[in-house]
């Protein structure tokens, strides 16, 4: 039998080839893996409140009766008792970015009469007020850091009516003296105290429920996590054109995952408010979910199961007893392996795969790209045949190491959306086009922590209120 030149530098090359593939087999060594970092979230939401909505909100918190004092003294012998009744609806109106203009509806009640001694002696009749007023106010409105609701300034514009009575002959004008006395109300009950209300209560019971841990499903295993704010920002500013108030809602924190058997039953606490000068409607919330090596091995299991890696039209790898582990920023899988081929004794060897993960976005599945692997193996023959096949081992190995993600998407998206989800007696908030991928790949010690990145639009619905 002839044997050509070709022939020998064929076969040659193969078996450098084989001997290069043995040489390379040497186990790598991995570089450093980059450390997982903090998932740092913020959301931030320009609530536009129509004045409309606010002034049915004040009118029902403000009180129906105010005491302006009894056995007053409004001088000439005269004193009586009055009272500030609410009479309508407050209106508002936006001059500028700043101020407001305020509208009291009120009814003076009360009764005016001489005081005790001389004259009184002989006419012991009161006269009863009943006056409409309508008193208009400027004021600069804020929102301190407690989250109280107070006003910076406070000006008043109008009495908005006239208060005259005749006293047994005698012609009473009041409207200076009713005028000093809201006046005296207004400093004493509001501008002293700095707060006309507080919504802490109310801003407390919606975070407990926006707060609360997500529980997802992650490659099979329950995972958890919720979010510490560690600035809670609030700016307003009112719009005069569209007679509205924006309020600039922001919360920038960290997400932390939990363990199934230790997921919090409460949100961690709101920090205190900071001012807000993001006007921009933004949603960006990193999650990071881990899955142990332990649990990526009996993934693998499963997809091996009953199945092997064809070298050639003889010749196949069994693998088994996976262990994974990082491998820098990439993720290592150490197996052994039984080479079977028809008629002949197995051949065992150890197998190194490496692979980057990443995401395939169209079948929603973590996968792997640049997929590589270093056999050890002393027989000649099995090396040469999976240098020979090495693409078509590659092409099988990427086929094997893809886990379908469509359950942790879609539980990621059903649990952040029922925390969004916050109803009011005044307006509905909820989120649209939720959008969950993920993004970053961290190979660590403890496993293989995949950060999730979830962005969409918070939109939200004013409600008629009763009158």
């Amino acid at each position: 039998m002839k044997i050509s030149f070709s022939s020998i530098l064929c076969w040659g090359l193969l078996l450098c080839s084989g001997i290069h593939f043995s040489c390379s087999s040497t186990r790598p060594i991995p570089g450093p893996s980059r450390p997982v970092p903090a998932a740092i979230s913020k959301v931030n939401v320009p609530l536009e409140i129509p004045l409309r909505t606010l002034e049915m909100i004040l009118t029902q918190a403000t009180p129906p009766q105010v005491n302006l004092g009894e056995k007053l003294d409004f001088g000439n012998g005269i004193e009586g008792d009055l009272f500030l009744v609410k009479a309508g609806m407050i209106q508002l109106k936006a001059i500028d970015a700043d101020q407001l203009e305020v509208t009291l509806p009120l009814q003076l009640t009360g009764e005016l009469g001489l005081k005790p001694g001389g004259i009184r002696n002989l006419f012991r009749g009161k006269v009863p007020i009943n006056q409409q007023l309508s008193p208009v106010f400027r004021v600069n409105p804020q929102i301190s850091h407690n989250w109280s609701i107070g006003v910076s300034s406070l000006e008043m514009l109008d009495l908005g009516g006239e208060i005259s009575l005749n006293v047994l002959g005698m012609r009473v004008d009041l409207s200076r003296f009713v005028e000093q006395e809201i006046q005296k109300y207004i400093q004493e009950s509001l501008m002293e105290k700095k707060q006309v209300a507080s919504i802490k209560a109310q801003v407390d019971q919606l975070w407990e429920q926006a707060g609360k841990p997500v529980v997802v499903d992650f490659l099979g295993e329950k995972r958890a996590f919720s979010i510490r704010p560690k600035e809670v920002l609030v700016g307003e500013n009112l719009h005069p054109q569209a007679q509205t108030l924006v309020l600039n809602l922001g919360l920038n924190g960290e997400v932390i995952p939990h363990p199934i058997d230790g997921v919090p039953s409460r949100a961690f606490p709101l920090p205190a408010l900071q001012p807000n000068s993001n006007v921009a409607s933004e949603l960006d919330i990193q999650i990071p979910l881990t899955i142990s090596y332990e649990s990526i091995d009996e993934l693998i299991t499963q997809n091996f199961e009953g199945t092997g890696i064809a070298i050639n039209s003889r010749m196949k790898f069994i693998p088994s007893n996976f262990s994974s582990e990082a491998f820098g920023d990439q993720l290592g899988v150490s197996m052994d392996f039984e080479a079977v081929e028809s008629g002949k004794d197995p051949i065992f060897g150890k197998f190194l795969l490496i692979g980057t993960p990443t995401f395939d976005p169209e079948e929603k599945v973590l996968a792997f790209s640049d997929v590589d692997f270093f056999l050890e193996s002393e027989e000649k023959k099995v090396q040469v045949a999976t240098q020979l096949r090495k693409r078509r081992i590659k092409k099988q190995l990427e086929r094997k190491l893809r886990f379908s993600l469509a359950e942790t998407l879609d539980s990621s998206i059903s649990g952040i959306q029922d925390r969004l989800k916050i109803n009011t007696p005044w307006v509905d908030l909820g989120l649209d086009s939720l959008q969950i991928q993920p993004k970053n790949f961290y190979p660590s010690p403890q496993g293989l922590t995949v950060f999730f990145t979830a962005s969409g639009v918070m939109n939200y619905s004013w409600k008629s209120l009763p009158e």
